[in-house]
């Protein structure tokens, strides 16, 4: 949720990693009786903010007796104490002061909108419109007693009641073609008709110098500005692409909802359109993350599941220096031109500022940071090659540099589909015994290529390139399967080697480790399922989850991501560390696509279904023995009102840590996770501690007249 002041147009965001109880925003609207904004979600929940507080009401979302749709799609509010919440089921009565639901009205049909006026309740159904008299004494929510208005009433046979405004003493009704309206409540004439065929009303709004009818079609949108007798006042035509609403502030500036993205607005309806973009990726789809240096490289997507293609044109976006940089046809014609479709995978040179993403429809592109150059890969200029049966496309599934700086590129069903790009530019392709259908790799020390195989009669390949990259007389290959190793399995979805050098698999049945190291192509190396304790009861690590991401963070605790939300077990993989979903965390969605750590400043990028988030775990320690200048301490000083969490990073791996007053009695003692340690603020006996200095010692063996001993000061003021 994005909240605009429409002075200075600075903006606050609020999303379900501050504040809000879910995502998938349906709805939002302004309860002008108690000044509090109400959201409706599309899972059928519900979000009020009053007074900066966000109050969840879930009790529709919950009750699991209603049948059929339950998504809320609209809230009419009568007074202080009343509204009606239009729904797929029908109408429900809400008291938006004191939260308490009143009748329900099983309607059967889809119910848009609902108003009141005159004493009598209306529902705008894809049926059209129904009535009933709130005067009677009826009990309203017997759907039964509702009229149907029809030609009797001035309105069609058949139609869809969509859009419903109380305006100048009238009510006024939008079906998609004609805007009626009303004096009495029970007759109605037309008073503005669409005059093109293709398009229909998508929102009624009152402004302040007439009626906002807002129009669309399949390739445009506009928004008629109506007076009194139905003639157009101003049209705007320039600013809504795919038009949903919009809204005159109390500037008499207009915002426009739209399909499209941007945040548009102009000064007037016809005046100049402009618009507003914030520091985020482009799109919420997500593929492959990596982490290039210090950026984070995020590839959009646009594969499905079984590897088909979904042709999508969203690009890849890269977070540099805290600002997002997004790279697709919309934003930049050259990627257009490239037909670089449905980008999944996407990896960044060592060395040089370049950027390679693997497109599953035109190959390889290769952008140059420093030139701002793009050089597609493809079967014209490369040993890349289309799938067999399918070779007019060069489906890239997969990127990996191994340690001598070459490139390795997974083409997806070629009948050579594994690529290297030298570090010399030069390009060679391998059979892989007619394993074709690669979708990952990954290279271990030894600078062995491991890579999944997709389907059921897949499993996992490790490849020996020799000494030679070029000439495949020495290469050796291996497949691991359910028949020949620990794989319960031939679904492999994922490959990737921790810190310590040994390789996780993860499958449809858990995952599985291989840590043979030079011996991998000896038989007696199969693999390897964690045993765990769950319930005391023995079982394997997490053998009834689909794995379909793995990373290790900078304590290398294992980070499972599958269908189910996230799991996080400790280095060696047998214990329980966190587990992450939508009910316990504020993860946008179960599904999680990809996994990436940064080293950095310890934050695992999590690509889920419905978007980017980050959390910030273990930070890697660093490489020589830390000094002054690499340990960080923040917040410091840490602000009266801050109660999270207090991080030192930049420690040895493991390092102990103890924090004491300043007269030297100690307060708090813990060891760094990687090189990082917490702290929460409170003292041995979980009190939040006073105002005051505070000393931080740390040290890898516990005596601090060790080499790597760190000291420094924190100010907490209360």
């Amino acid at each position: 949720l994005i909240s605009i002041n429409p002075d200075d147009l600075s903006a606050k965001f609020l999303s379900k990693a501050n504040g809000l109880s879910e995502i998938g925003i349906e709805n939002i609207h302004h309860d002008p009786f108690n000044d509090q904004l109400i959201i409706l979600y599309d899972n059928s929940n519900i979000d009020l903010i009053r007074d900066q507080e966000v109050v969840t009401v879930s009790n529709v979302k919950n009750n699991t007796s209603i049948p059929g749709d339950k998504k809320l799609y609209h809230v009419f509010f009568s007074n202080e104490r009343k509204s009606y919440i239009s729904a797929g089921f029908g109408i429900v009565e809400f008291d938006p002061e004191s939260l308490i639901f009143g009748a329900t009205i099983f309607t059967g049909v889809k119910t848009n909108e609902a108003i009141e006026f005159k004493n009598r309740l209306y529902a705008l159904t894809e049926e059209g419109l129904y009535s009933v008299n709130l005067g009677e004494n009826r009990i309203i929510n017997d759907f039964s007693q509702w009229i149907l208005y029809g030609p009797e009433r001035g309105l069609p046979s058949l139609y869809n009641a969509s859009a419903s405004l109380l305006w100048e003493d009238d009510l006024m009704i939008a079906t998609d073609e004609t805007l009626y309206r009303s004096s009495d409540g029970l007759t109605f004439r037309a008073f503005y008709e669409v005059r093109d065929p293709a398009a229909s009303i998508s929102f009624l709004k009152t402004f302040s110098d007439g009626l906002a009818v807002g129009l669309k079609g399949n390739n445009f949108s506009r928004i008629l500005l109506l007076d009194s007798t139905g003639d157009v006042l101003k049209m705007e035509d320039q600013c809504p692409s795919q038009v949903n609403g919009a809204v005159e502030d109390i500037n008499g500036t207009v915002w426009y909802a739209d399909d499209f993205n941007d945040i548009k607005y102009s000064t007037d309806i016809g005046g100049p359109c402009k618009r507003l973009n914030y520091n985020s990726p482009y799109f919420i789809g997500v593929g492959e993350i990596s982490i290039d240096k210090d950026k984070v490289l995020v590839a959009s997507g646009g594969v499905s599941e079984n590897f088909n293609y979904l042709f999508s044109r969203e690009g890849y976006y890269v977070l540099e220096r805290d600002q997002w940089l997004n790279f697709n046809e919309f934003l930049d014609p050259r990627i257009r031109d490239l037909n670089l479709l449905s980008i999944n995978r996407i990896i960044g040179h060592p060395l040089e500022d370049k950027i390679y993403a693997g497109s599953y429809w035109a190959g390889m592109a290769e952008y140059d940071s420093e030139n701002n150059t793009f050089t597609l890969y493809n079967k014209s200029n490369s040993t890349l090659r289309g799938a067999i049966g399918d070779e007019a496309r060069e489906r890239v599934s997969a990127l990996a540099f191994d340690h001598d700086l070459n490139l390795w590129v997974a083409a997806y069903g070629a009948p050579k589909p594994l690529n290297v790009f030298t570090k010399d530019g030069l390009w060679y392709s391998f059979s892989t015994d007619g394993l074709n259908s690669l979708i990952d790799l990954a290279i271990d020390k030894n600078g062995f290529l491991w890579a999944p195989v997709y389907g059921n009669a897949g499993g996992l390949i490790v490849y020996d390139p020799g000494d030679n990259v070029e000439d495949g007389a020495d290469d050796r290959i291996r497949l691991f399967n359910r028949s020949n190793s620990e794989l319960t399995t031939n679904s492999v979805n994922t490959v990737e080697v921790d810190r310590d050098g040994v390789v996780w698999a993860g499958t449809s049945e858990g995952p599985v480790l291989f840590d043979c190291g030079e011996d991998v192509f000896d038989l007696s190396c199969n693999g390897l399922r964690r045993k765990v304790q769950e319930d005391s009861i023995a079982a394997f690590l997490l053998a009834d989850q689909d794995i379909l991401s793995v990373a290790f963070d900078g304590a290398n605790r294992k980070w499972f991501g599958t269908r189910n939300g996230i799991f996080v077990q400790s280095p060696d993989g047998i214990a329980s560390v966190e587990r992450f979903n939508t009910s316990t965390s504020p993860l946008f969605d179960n599904h999680i696509i990809s996994l990436a750590y940064r080293p950095t400043n310890g934050e695992m990028m999590i690509g889920t279904s419905q978007g980017l988030m980050g959390y910030q775990t273990a930070t890697s320690p660093p490489e020589a023995i830390h000094k002054k200048d690499r340990v960080v301490v923040f917040p410091n000083p840490v602000e009266p009102g801050y109660d999270g969490i207090i991080a030192i990073r930049g420690l040895v791996e493991n390092a102990r840590v103890k924090i004491t007053d300043i007269n030297g009695f100690l307060v708090f003692e813990t060891r760094a996770l990687g090189g990082t340690a917490t702290w929460n603020g409170r003292d041995v006996n979980n009190q939040r501690v006073s105002s005051g200095v505070y000393l931080v010692f740390s040290s890898e063996e516990g005596t601090f007249d060790s080499p790597d001993a760190f000291a420094t000061k924190l100010l907490i003021l209360r």
